[in-house]
């Protein structure tokens, strides 16, 4: 006769938790998931970081920026100081909303996922390993303790994932 896992006992095998398989696969989803909620606020941010970079020179001093002051005033014809920008930075003071905005009507939806594809490559590994190797550190804890894992064995499985 053929022995076949009645529906009890495949309820108890589920009850064990993922296979590391299906853990695998639910960390790079939960991964990817992950990193396509952050990508468009993480590509604004360091767009925001080369614009203020190229705005504000390193090597600026008070004594120049006070001659620039000056001269900007100088510069007037009636002498007032004006916006304070620099003719190159005429637009508004831009922030992570204006940069998603921008970004959206010029290219649509590719414009904020721009460069997604390395980052995505990248945390699939990352994010399905440290999954699964949580997950089945639990599960071998259940299977030889014969009982839920305890926090303190919870946050060392954690620990352990990375």
């Amino acid at each position: 006769t053929v022995l076949r896992p009645t529906d009890s006992s495949r309820t108890l095998d589920r009850k064990a938790g993922l296979t590391p398989a299906e853990s695998l696969v639910s960390g790079m989803v939960a991964g990817t998931v992950s990193v396509l909620c952050t990508y468009p606020l993480d590509l604004a941010r360091a767009q925001l970081a080369v614009l203020r970079k190229r705005k504000r020179p390193a090597a600026e001093t008070t004594a120049a920026a006070a001659e620039t002051t000056a001269a900007a005033a100088a510069s007037r014809p009636d002498g007032r100081l004006g916006t304070g920008k620099s003719p190159s930075a005429a637009s508004p003071d831009r922030g992570i909303v204006s940069v998603l905005r921008s970004g959206f009507r010029r290219h649509g939806l590719a414009g904020i996922y721009r460069g997604i594809t390395p980052t995505v490559l990248g945390i699939l590994p990352y994010s399905g390993m440290a999954f699964a190797i949580n997950e089945q550190a639990k599960r071998q804890i259940s299977h030889v303790t014969g009982r839920d894992p305890t926090t303190a064995e919870r946050l060392q499985c954690g620990a352990l994932s990375g």
